[in-house]
């Protein structure tokens, strides 16, 4: 069972680990890149450290509660937008 930030729990069936995921930590944005957007303004990201941190959990497209859209912020066409889910949220296309 998963929970991440205070909400519902949901149920992971199948799980499997490995030693390293192998995505790059320029994945992770800092607030320099969230900051250049001002469609994102005043949203509240996780504090990150780009050198300290590494991907542990990789939920893919078969939990889809995890997807799960609460709401989203969007700028104009080409511009990254942020959406709130049940894993904290996203920043997509910075």
């Amino acid at each position: 069972m998963l929970v991440l930030d205070g909400e519902d729990p949901f149920l992971l069936d199948e799980v499997w680990t490995i030693a390293h995921l192998h995505i790059s930590k320029r994945s992770v944005p800092s607030d320099e890149d969230v900051s250049q957007w001002p469609n994102l303004t005043g949203i509240k990201f996780p504090r990150l450290n780009r050198e300290e941190k590494d991907v542990r959990i990789l939920i893919g497209n078969d939990v889809s509660k995890a997807h799960w859209v609460y709401n989203e912020t969007r700028g104009r066409l080409k511009q990254p937008y942020a959406d709130r889910n049940p894993l904290v949220g996203c920043l997509l296309g910075a």
